[in-house]
């Protein structure tokens, strides 16, 4: 059972009268930290997507994300910070000037011949989906992407079949993008900058096979150049061993409806912590950016890969 959107917001008043008592810096700060102690507390569970998403999905096998006991100090920790920030991110988004509407991805009937794919998995998709449609949209090279399943052997999966761990499949990303605007290249060194591939099977408090870091490439072509930049990135960025794993593209099942464009059509949610976006070298709302910061959504600094 998730909590309904309307009873956040009762949570979200009832604090207001304490906030307007203190100054800007522990109002802004410390209250949505404390809020979110307290709910973590009284909700029936402490792992989720998001506050009021459709579905909430745990991984067998680890005690700390099951529904029926309370969280740990550890995991609370972990998850506090993200769900802090999409009540602070609520907060600020009456203000801003910009939409999410900007975020609506080019039409089927606007790709043009020449175009190419790419599949990614990073992590939980919505994040994954919504930061590249953020960094490569509105011109910039992607003109549609899809959130789905791949890597896995069972037909049509269910997002509930998925989160199981018993088909294979992990949530990723396909891409179509203009490759005479934005190369491969390009989207799998942001692929290695926007979530951690030292990891196996988790991302931030994600864990399961279903949220593994993966490149599923399409053709010999693409297979090389991924094969090429994980071992730059492996070398030159992280100075370990990745868990990436670099595999022809299988079938591929696109994901339920709601979770298409998740985080435009559900501003405040869960955005995922791992997803280390960097702040696009370009002016944009301050609002967003102090959102972005919040969310942990700022791109890894590393140098430009060498040859």
């Amino acid at each position: 059972m998730t909590p309904s959107r309307s009873s956040h917001s009762r949570a979200c008043i009832s604090c207001s009268s304490s906030i307007s008592s203190l100054s800007p810096f522990s109002a802004f700060v410390f209250i949505p930290f404390i809020l979110t102690s307290i709910l973590l507390r009284l909700l029936p569970f402490h792992y989720c997507h998001t506050l009021y998403g459709p579905f909430h999905c745990r991984t067998p096998g680890h005690p700390h994300l099951s529904s029926t006991s309370p969280p740990s100090p550890e995991f609370q920790m972990t998850f506090a910070a993200p769900v802090a920030s999409t009540l602070f991110s609520r907060f600020f988004r009456s203000f801003s000037t910009s939409s999410a509407c900007s975020l609506t991805p080019e039409t089927q009937s606007r790709k043009m011949s020449g175009t190419e794919t790419a599949t990614v998995a990073a992590g939980c998709f919505w994040g994954v989906e919504h930061l590249y449609r953020k960094n490569f949209g509105n011109g910039k090279g992607l003109l549609d992407a899809k959130v789905g399943y791949c890597g896995g052997a069972v037909s049509s999966p269910s997002y509930q079949a998925v989160c199981s761990g018993t088909t294979g499949h992990a949530e990723a990303l396909r891409i179509i993008f203009d490759p005479s605007i934005v190369t491969y290249r390009q989207l799998l060194e942001f692929f290695y900058r926007m979530h951690d591939p030292t990891t196996e099977n988790r991302q931030g408090p994600d864990v399961g096979t279903q949220y593994r870091s993966a490149i599923f490439t399409h053709g010999d072509e693409q297979h090389k150049i991924a094969e090429e930049i994980t071992d730059k990135v492996s070398k030159q960025w992280y100075k370990t061993s990745l868990s990436t794993k670099v595999l022809p593209a299988g079938q591929w099942w696109d994901a339920e409806e709601y979770h298409q464009l998740y985080l435009q059509n559900n501003p405040a949610g869960y955005e995922c912590p791992a997803q280390y976006v960097s702040l696009s070298f370009e002016i944009r709302d301050p609002f967003d950016q102090v959102a972005d910061f919040l969310r942990f959504s700022f791109i890894r600094p590393f140098p430009p890969l060498s040859d």
